[in-house]
């Protein structure tokens, strides 16, 4: 968040503890207890019915919170202000942590040894702790840095928030004296560090499709510790930005493919055990799933929120809004599959539709419709930085509109959907596969309105929706998007 008083560290360490609420109730969650499914779990109460099912992880002593344990939240911010409202049932869920949990951290600092002993000469992790510690000094970063995966920020902060802001967890020494162990590495950072050159539009993003030789050889080696076999796994949590890449990237190069990627920067190739040892057994942190339920395994998904860079985008839900819907997206979009999850038909075919609803039934200067695909020339589209130059200033965008459309486009998730939250933009999602970040704690359902691509591709204009919507309706919505907006956004000013 906006870098300014000495508030900033209490409010950023804040707005991580969902992430660790939902990891620690989702590891222990005992079959004594009601399993509160993210789904079906009630706004207002904590009465869920009982699943004769056991969906724990492990069997723990005790159930710990859901990710509703925001009643840490502080008093106050400076710079995104939360209605009362939000505050009523933080309450309610305090009772719920009610014994200790023992973390590992595996970081920066508890992997030196591992790697000098893996490694000859391995310099260059100073450099990757060094970027771990202060990730606005890796080079090609600083404090307007708009990427969009957040283990940057999650790795750093979340021990402080355990050492600072959650008495019940207990931080131990060993990972063969904990009940859970966290692997805190900042994927894109170790890689570079180690050697790695990403392609250009992976530096744009700030992630890669697949991670490199250096972090693969780390996680071959943690899989072959007593600790992890006491459990094959499961009580480790992973940040993962892309588990369906991580699993397939390779899968979809041919031989000629292999060999042009080759001539360009060295190619390592993990073996498919050691992937899915993680990918396949472990609580996996991720902006989504993309894979096909079958080709899970045991893994559990943490749903996260993209990073959005909350001083570039965050406006009052309130604020006046000059355009009824606001998008700046590309029109068409790769065809290759790359979402199991995602069913039938492709993006393309949802985002041609959205364009020529509000192209043909807005009236003049009622929306503002921007293609990328047509908007942007000569320029990547990957690299967020070079729309301005063209004129596309998606923030205005998003700040001038009371919906902003949010089609499905590759994948299910997009990072579009968390921007416009931040903006106070009311999302109109279409997409079937969006994962909703600390679903239990947050009532999107009250937020946003969602449409199933089915109904979208068969049914009137989106304007036709839009407009249908009544003042009180909006404003309603823009109440709710304001409690949201807090929680999905991540600190600005490590």
């Amino acid at each position: 968040l906006k870098p300014n008083s000495g508030s900033i560290p209490k409010m950023r360490r804040a707005l991580i503890c969902p992430t660790l609420a939902l990891v620690t109730w989702r590891l222990a969650n005992s079959a004594n207890r009601p399993h509160c499914s993210v789904e079906t779990l009630g706004e207002s109460s904590l009465d869920c019915s009982t699943d004769s099912s056991d969906t724990s992880l492990l069997q723990a002593r005790q159930v710990l919170p859901s990710a509703a344990l925001v009643a840490t939240v502080p008093e106050s911010s400076e710079f995104i202000e939360a209605p009362e409202v939000c505050s009523a049932k933080h309450a309610v869920w305090r009772d719920w942590m009610q014994t200790r949990l023992r973390i590992f951290l595996y970081d920066a600092t508890t992997l030196q040894p591992v790697v000098q002993t893996l490694f000859q000469n391995a310099t260059w992790w100073s450099t990757y702790t060094s970027w771990a510690k202060s990730p606005f000094t890796m080079p090609d970063k600083n404090v307007s840095w708009d990427q969009e995966p957040p283990d940057a920020f999650i790795q750093l902060e979340l021990p402080q928030v355990l050492s600072d802001r959650w008495p019940e967890v207990t931080v131990v020494d060993s990972a063969e004296d904990a009940d859970m162990v966290l692997w805190l590495v900042w994927d894109y950072a170790l890689c570079i560090a180690s050697g790695h050159t990403p392609a250009p539009w992976e530096r744009f993003k700030g992630r890669l499709s697949q991670s490199c030789e250096a972090h693969w050889r780390l996680l071959e080696w943690v899989q072959g510790t007593p600790r992890w076999n006491r459990n094959s796994g499961v009580d480790y949590m992973f940040i993962v930005d892309s588990i369906y890449s991580w699993e397939s990237y390779w899968d979809y190069h041919t031989p000629e493919d292999l060999l042009l990627e080759r001539e360009t920067r060295p190619v390592y190739i993990p073996r498919r055990e050691v992937v899915q040892g993680i990918t396949r057994s472990s609580i996996l942190a991720s902006v989504e799933e993309r894979r096909s339920p079958d080709h899970r395994g045991n893994s559990t998904l943490l749903p996260i929120p993209y990073y959005a860079n909350a001083s570039k985008y965050v406006a009052p839900s309130q604020m006046a809004r000059h355009h009824l819907a606001g998008i700046a997206a590309s029109g068409k979009l790769n065809q290759r599959r790359s979402c199991e999850a995602c069913g039938n038909g492709t993006g393309t075919d949802i985002r041609r539709k959205l364009f020529d609803d509000l192209r043909r039934d807005c009236s003049a200067g009622e929306c503002e419709v921007v293609d990328l695909n047509t908007a942007l020339v000569g320029v990547h589209r990957d690299n967020i930085s070079n729309f301005e130059s063209q004129g596309v200033f998606v923030s205005n965008i998003l700040q001038n509109a009371t919906f902003c459309p949010i089609p499905r486009g590759d994948s299910g998730g997009t990072k579009r959907f968390f921007a416009a939250i931040l903006a106070g933009c009311i999302p109109v999602v279409i997409s079937d596969n969006l994962a909703l970040p600390f679903a239990p704690a947050l009532n999107y359902s009250k937020a946003m309105l969602r449409i199933s691509e089915r109904d979208f591709m068969a049914g009137n204009s989106i304007v036709t929706l839009l407009r249908s919507q009544t003042p009180d309706q909006v404003a309603a919505m823009r109440s709710n998007l304001a409690c949201i907006q807090r929680a999905i956004a991540y600190s600005h000013g490590c």
